[in-house]
């Protein structure tokens, strides 16, 4: 990618990746938002509409058990936070989905 589409196609890869995300946990009692901008993604975890404390360190370490990686964000460690580079492919990025999915349920 040229530098001038990098901006572009970042903005359009996350803008996708959010929807499929929260198309995916919308509804789930344990998601209580998806944010982001451009590449820069996070997912706002709680418990029974409390903040998820540690949520997302978990959540990470059951992405991370099944090669996808994502970190822990947020003060009190309730934010799953997603930073792909501007190379994902689409096959990658549905994988990736799948993953931070199942990794959601698992601990939430």
């Amino acid at each position: 990618y040229g530098p001038e589409r990098v901006l572009e196609r970042a903005e359009g890869l996350g803008v996708g990746l959010r929807s499929r995300l929260s198309e995916r946990l919308s509804g789930h009692r344990g998601v209580a938002e998806v944010r982001g901008l451009g590449l820069l993604i996070g997912i706002a975890l709680a418990e029974q509409g409390v903040s998820a404390h540690g949520a997302a360190a978990r959540a990470a370490a059951a992405a991370m058990r099944r090669g996808v990686l994502v970190l822990p964000a947020g003060e009190s460690g309730e934010v799953l936070e997603l930073t792909p580079p501007v190379s994902l492919t689409e096959q990658q990025a549905e994988h990736a989905v799948e993953v931070i999915v199942s990794a959601v349920e698992e601990v939430l």
